[in-house]
């Protein structure tokens, strides 16, 4: 048969030819490698946050409370369920000696093993407890209620139900509330076992009124009776499918209809319709649910979600270059082949052989060459990954989330970066086939030598233009990207490398606040707590140029207007006053005004005065929270204006959510005495010497909740990280793109 003998005559042709199979081969080989490298480490950086949140917050995606235990089994047995795991809420006791006033209990849970070990309860000291005489504490009881116990120890717990005053049960989900009380249950005794961690905030709010403690959970057991374990709470991890429309999902569980959507793109999911299709699930779900987002939304590769939205825009640039490129180079050398073997093409089509035949021994050849070079070229991305992987750790030694990163080869990127490999070939040698197929017989016999040479140079110019195109193109997106990595590294002006939001009130963090600020590796700290200051915007001297520009507040409707009030903490407050070279004494009991607003005008990012303030102005208002916001104030509160200023304190960057009306910075004493809240919204600044070290001790020590935690100097690092890295891989194949092969001979 004709296609019996083309495909040995193009055997025979590339084993003649053996420079320029050597050159597509060599190509092919290179390009599957990068494919290979690039989609392994993307598989590999999503395993590795899917393990950090799991260790983080727990290995499930909804926890549904409180389920009476006859309906537990429709939830286990959901087909959308891939697996779940109880626990039991036992109910509360007094804690004698806590601090804290808005936690005075705790609250006692019973587990069996595979619950303790997959809620993310981390182990400091004992070990879990085996039967229900033995008990697990968490360490926050003792940081942040001030109650000391040791492993050993025996506790003995009244363990009763909250009711509110109209005799409502009161569950971990509300918080204390004034005149509420205890109906008891019965009484149990236990051994201290072990100490945990602060447990996640699925399984412990931080507004809960009780402290959490643990034992085993075993129906059968002599300390408590089965018949105090008529309810459950059952952590549930979805399967992919019930995963890929969870509110649906979650719908069929608690037995609510689901509030239709209306998806703007019938196969892309709108997580906006999706959250509030949860949002209203919860509110009219029989069972009090939680939503462990900071897991979803790794194992849903959300690409909105800033730590995926660099890496898969990297990914998909970088993929795309390649192809481009090797699409080019790979093309070139088989148009190069082709031209020196058009007389070959024509004989054959002299004989007998159709256009069609002549390009499928075209494509035979892409076949013969990607036989080969695609299975190596994966196995060598592998290994060029997986020694990116083991250097990265190596650089990134010590950091705490550098532990999660594990070469992770999942099987879909495996067979994306194989069928990538494939297109480009197909891709390559699809305009080479086409020509191919043009051979005329006549001009075959007449030679065609000179028409060669002269395409084999139109070839290489092209190729040579396409190496220029493709170092522009690499050029430009690497600047972009250096650029945005910048602006993220810089995006915070503050001076601090390592800030946490506390949860709580001021009265119940105060003391560990302020004994992280003594840390040894701290230079530097700020406690910023931020209050609102209500005031009649028609007393506010507003400039021209700030209502102007910023068009808010809207002095012609709205009669009110919000200054944010700032304490910056005792230290930094002092420092401060001496830099604006202010007596503390003097400044103590005023407000030092920060006028100057960030925004763009005119396309540029620039600062204007908000007010025409001046030192020794009163500033009237009232102190208000959220639930005052929509009343008119009475303005019975006032302050004097120490100083104005543009130059801000450490810890106070311009990112920051400043008000319309500006902000007033004040002492720790001042605010005090006029917040009995002492400010809506706590968030510590530090600059460290080691900002690893201090990360591990906010969260094992002093029991922030890791997810509050944010190390800027470990963020800019992985940032800058993966800009080398996808830049090894861009510059690293120009280079081979442009360097002399084989089918430039």
């Amino acid at each position: 048969m004709v296609t019996s003998i083309m495909k040995k005559r193009t055997i025979r042709e590339r084993k003649k030819n053996r420079r320029q199979t050597i050159a597509v081969w060599i190509t092919t080989c290179i390009a599957t490698a990068l494919f290979a490298a690039i989609f392994s480490f993307a598989s590999s950086c999503q395993a590795g946050l899917i393990e950090y949140a799991k260790d983080l917050s727990g290995d499930y995606d909804y926890v549904f409370y409180d389920v009476p235990r006859e309906e537990a089994d429709h939830i286990v047995n959901n087909r959308k369920v891939a697996t779940a795991y109880q626990s039991v809420g036992l109910g509360y006791a007094k804690l004698s000696g806590s601090k804290n006033p808005d936690k005075p209990y705790v609250y006692l849970t019973a587990m069996d093993n595979r619950a303790m070990q997959k809620n993310a309860l981390h182990l400091i000291k004992g070990r879990m407890p085996k039967n229900d005489h033995e008990i697990l504490l968490s360490r926050h009881m003792m940081t942040n209620g001030g109650v000391e116990y040791r492993v050993g120890d025996t506790i003995t717990l009244d363990i009763s139900e909250r009711e509110d005053k109209n005799g409502n049960v009161l569950t971990q989900s509300s918080g204390y509330r004034t005149g509420e009380k205890l109906k008891k249950k019965l009484t149990a005794s236990f051994q201290v076992v072990g100490i945990v961690q602060r447990p996640n905030f699925g399984f412990e709010e931080w507004t809960a009124p009780g402290y959490s403690v643990i034992t085993y959970l075993n129906p059968k057991g002599d300390n408590i009776p089965e018949k105090y374990m008529q309810r459950t709470d059952i952590y549930c991890k979805y399967t992919k499918a019930g995963l890929r429309d969870r509110a649906q999902t979650t719908a069929d569980i608690v037995g609510v209809t689901l509030t239709p959507g209306v998806q703007k793109f019938p196969f892309i999911k709108d997580e906006r319709i999706t959250n509030r299709q949860i949002n209203d699930l919860m509110e009219r779900s029989p069972y009090r649910f939680y939503e462990n987002w900071g897991l979803i939304r790794f194992e849903r590769m959300d690409i909105g979600q800033s730590a995926y939205h660099m890496l898969y825009l990297a990914v998909a640039v970088t993929n795309v270059i390649i192809l481009a490129a090797a699409v080019s180079c790979i093309g070139s050398s088989f148009a190069i082949s082709m031209e020196e073997k058009r007389k070959s093409y024509g004989m054959l089509a002299s004989v007998g052989a159709t256009p069609r035949q002549i390009r499928q021994s075209v494509y035979y050849e892409a076949f013969l060459t990607g036989r080969t070079a695609i299975p190596l070229g994966t196995v060598l991305g592998l290994l060029l990954s997986t020694g990116g992987i083991y250097a990265i750790k190596e650089l990134l030694d010590g950091q705490n989330t550098v532990q999660y990163l594990h070469v992770h080869v999942a099987w879909q990127m495996l067979i994306a970066g194989i069928l990538l490999s494939a297109v480009t070939l197909v891709l390559s040698a699809r305009r080479p086939a086409k020509q191919a197929a043009k051979s005329s017989p006549v001009a075959a016999m007449r030679g065609q030598a000179k028409k060669s040479r002269r395409a084999k140079k139109r070839t290489i110019t092209a190729a040579i233009a396409g190496c220029t195109a493709l170092f522009i193109l690499v050029s430009y997106f690497m600047g972009v990207q250096t650029i945005s990595v910048g602006q993220s590294n810089h995006m915070f002006d503050d001076h601090a490398n390592v800030s946490v939001d506390v949860q709580g009130s001021w009265e119940a963090n105060r003391s560990a606040v302020l004994q992280s600020t003594k840390e040894k590796s701290v230079t530097e700290a700020a406690v910023l707590r931020t209050a609102a200051y209500m005031v009649n915007t028609k007393e506010v001297p507003y400039t021209q140029t700030h209502i102007r520009r910023n068009g808010a507040p809207d002095l012609k409707h709205e009669t009110t207007a919000v200054i944010q009030v700032l304490a910056v903490g005792e230290t930094a407050y002092r420092n401060y006053l001496k830099e604006l070279g202010l007596s503390y004494e003097t400044a103590k009991d005023c407000a030092i005004f920060y006028n100057a607003y960030a925004g763009y005008w005119d396309g540029k990012e620039t600062t204007w005065k908000v007010t025409d303030y001046k030192p020794g102005d009163w500033i009237r208002g009232q102190f208000c929270h959220e639930e005052q916001m929509e009343k008119t104030p009475d303005m019975t509160d006032q302050m004097q204006i120490a100083a104005v200023t543009t130059r801000r304190p450490f810890g106070v960057d311009t990112s920051q959510s400043y008000t319309d009306s500006g902000t007033i910075i004040v002492s720790d004493a001042w605010l005090d005495a006029h917040d009995p809240q002492g400010g809506a919204k706590i968030t510590v600044k530090y600059a460290s010497t080691d900002p690893g070290t201090l990360t591990q001790a906010l969260e094992k020590t002093y029991d922030f909740y890791p997810e509050e935690i944010r190390n800027r100097d470990l963020q800019n690092r992985e940032n800058n990280m993966l800009l080398f890295v996808d830049g090894i891989a861009l510059y690293g194949f120009c280079l081979l793109y442009t360097s002399p092969s084989p089918r430039d001979a």
